[in-house]
């Protein structure tokens, strides 16, 4: 047997030891205490999976918390996720501002009307909530009359 095959054997034989449930749990509490809070779990899980049975009460504490991170994961995922959709939503309602503000006609009298491109009309095969409805008689092409100014 050479030696590169005789010191690779040994390698696989060789356990890791994770340092004591006390320093765990102190990393853990470090990690949170800094915000890395899926860190923490990671580090109160390896204790938790140390300790013997006399630390039930510290042992339901480490699983509560755990859980509690799971659900504060989801909870973030889920604002990250509206706060894309809110950013989205945001730039779509600026633009359509900012396409009104250039179609304005400025002044006071006269007949205010569409300046802008005919809206194409999308074929769909029929209008599901009232507020389709409402978007689509939003989107013809208008005419408004304004007031004079010297009245």
């Amino acid at each position: 047997m050479s030696s590169s095959q005789s010191s690779e054997q040994h390698a696989l034989n060789v356990e890791f030891e994770y340092p004591a449930p006390l320093l765990l749990l102190e990393r853990g509490l470090h990690s949170v205490r800094e915000g890395r809070y899926a860190e923490g779990a990671v580090y109160f899980t390896l204790a938790r999976e140390q300790l013997d049975g006399d630390h039930t009460s510290l042992a339901a504490v480490l699983d509560a918390f755990t859980q509690g991170h799971l659900i504060y994961w989801n909870a973030q995922q889920g604002l990250l996720e509206a706060s894309k959709l809110f950013v989205q939503v945001d730039t779509e309602q600026h633009a359509r501002i900012a396409t009104l503000e250039t179609l304005r006609v400025q002044g006071c009298s006269g007949e205010i009307a569409w300046r802008g491109p005919t809206p194409h009309k999308k074929s769909k095969p029929s209008l599901s909530s009232s507020s389709e409805r409402a978007i689509e008689r939003r989107s013809a092409p208008f005419t408004l009359a304004s007031r004079n100014c010297s009245e």
